[in-house]
């Protein structure tokens, strides 16, 4: 439970508000961490919501001692910006609750809602105290403010904040932050009335009016008999989806500003995962490299580990795609155009969408390389922003109707445009050295282990243009294309029979089997 202090009309929880010492949870440490990263982005939001801050300043100026502005008001500010939308959703009214056991007479509310809508007109105050409400679904006296809120039908609804004396915002949650925050519309586990859920849900239409929310089993609309309702993981419900520095949004409303480093300046790194069966496939080592990069170019990135995981995690799970691309792009800020770095947070994106698909033959029949100059930087080990060389080698490789474009510097192969590049003479498979020339990629690692496991050498030995048309057989790798074999290169002739290898086929397989282990 999230609770803003130890007073009696708190019901007697714990406090987790804007001050640090404060920040405690009955969960175990991952638990307190998620929540308490919650409750800062909950405190986050409100400090940049004028509106919301005027409103609990009137609460506090003229609603009951102690007050708090609570349920749909706080729950739609948040479900709003997760949307990323500009404007607030109109407020059927602002509920104000407070605990006064000593005057339970409904009619002493009406004064404070008088002198609420005298002072902020445009809202339709609700003033409740709480100390009154019990009898209405047979529930015993309530301890206080967060008792009362605890028994509230639904979770995410179970939400309030006010403004302390010395303008702290404060909140109190009694059932946690992650619903609200998750969009999941979840009964209150202490809620009596096991229908009240369902009846409030359809007659309120979030689902519509949010809809990035869904109901906590993963189900669709309410009235939707189980049996109609798509499964989150068939084709029919795959969706692309979004996420921008704490909010999933809609891929139309993933919007960057203008003075976004990445955008300007191609200022940062970025990631590339293929989920297989709603997994990131070796996601440990995407993430590895990730923070390798960033700290090659000196990006702090906000979330950690555990916070970046969880933030795939929901974005599969919110997306419903069992097999997804995921693209994760991290950057150094929005500030003005300048080149020295400016002290502003790191700016974190992610979009998912269903799979590029490879051509139907390309696997099987193989594919035609075009060589073409490394035209890069020194630093192709970063997996970088900055990307136009790839895109201009990329582009002649199409134009000239090929798959992909094979780069030579200096009279040796490094690797392809979007790809790491391999040969294979006398059964051994070779590949540049995971050098500054080249990218190391994820799957080449998956390459390097699989054929230690099947006993090919693999070595990390520079090949030229003349050694790759001399070999028996060739072949491309990316988390994207997976392996791909190439069956000759462009005006120079085919590489061994012109036909996939059995090297190349044997890997392929065990990868295809790894993506499907957990």
């Amino acid at each position: 439970m999230l609770n803003a202090d130890h007073d009696s009309d708190a019901g007697g929880g714990r406090s987790l508000t804007n001050r640090s010492d404060a920040c405690e949870s009955e969960r175990n440490a991952p638990g307190r961490d998620a929540e308490a990263a919650l409750l800062r982005r909950l405190l986050d939001f409100a400090a940049s919501e004028p509106e919301l801050l005027a409103d609990l300043r009137q609460v506090r100026e003229h609603g009951p001692p102690g007050a708090w502005l609570a349920a749909g008001y706080v729950r739609n500010l948040v479900w709003d910006r997760l949307h990323g939308r500009a404007e607030r959703t109109p407020l059927d009214d602002a509920d104000v609750v407070y605990f006064d056991p000593a005057c339970p007479d409904e009619a002493a509310e009406k004064p404070w809602e008088q002198a609420l809508a005298a002072a902020r007109p445009g809202l339709r105050w609700s003033v409740k105290n709480q100390a009154r409400m019990h009898p209405i679904n047979g529930d015993e006296p309530f301890a206080g403010v967060a008792d009362a809120m605890s028994r509230w039908p639904e979770t995410a609804t179970a939400v309030a904040l006010r403004l302390s004396s010395d303008d702290q915002v404060e909140a109190l949650a009694p059932h946690g932050l992650s619903d609200l925050f998750a969009m999941k519309l979840r009964p209150s586990p202490l809620q009596r009335d096991p229908s009240l859920f369902a009846r409030r849900a359809a007659a309120k239409g979030w689902l519509e009016r949010w809809p990035l929310v869904r109901l906590a089993d993963g189900s669709g609309p309410i009235g939707v008999p189980q049996e109609e309702r798509i499964h989150p993981k068939e084709e029919a419900s795959m969706t692309s989806l979004g996420y921008i520095n704490g909010r999933f949004v809609s891929l139309e409303e993933l919007v960057l500003p203008i003075e976004e480093r990445g955008h300007q300046f191609g200022d940062g790194v970025y990631e590339f995962f293929r989920v297989y069966e709603g997994h990131p496939f070796m996601l440990e080592e995407h993430l590895d490299r990730l923070y390798r990069s960033a700290d090659l170019i000196r990006i702090d990135i906000a979330p950690d580990r555990d916070e970046l995981r969880a933030i795939m995690d929901e974005l599969v799970t919110r997306s419903g795609l069992a097999s997804g691309d995921i693209y994760l792009q991290v950057t150094r800020g929005v500030a003005p155009r300048n080149h020295a770095f400016p002290s502003v947070p790191s700016s974190l994106t992610m979009t998912i969408k269903p799979w590029r698909e490879l051509a139907p033959g390309v696997r099987e029949q193989g594919v035609q390389v075009l060589l073409h100059p490394d035209e890069r930087w020194l630093n192709c080990h970063i997996k970088s922003l900055n990307l136009l060389p790839n895109i201009l080698a990329k582009q002649a490789a199409v134009e000239a109707g090929c798959f992909e474009a094979v780069l030579v510097r200096d009279g040796f192969v490094t690797e392809g445009s979007s790809s790491n590049a391999y040969l294979v003479r006398d059964g051994a498979i070779r590949t540049h050295p995971a050098t500054n020339h080249i990218l190391g990629g994820i799957a080449r690692i998956a390459v390097r282990r699989i054929a230690e496991e099947q006993g090919i050498p693999f070595i990390e030995e520079a090949f030229g243009p003349e050694e790759l048309l001399a070999a028996d057989e060739a072949f491309l790798t990316s988390s994207g294309i997976e392996l791909v074999p190439i069956a000759g290169v462009h005006g120079r002739g085919p590489i061994g029979s012109g036909s996939p290898g059995p090297v190349a086929r044997a890997i392929h397989a065990r990868y295809a089997e790894l993506t499907r282990q957990r």
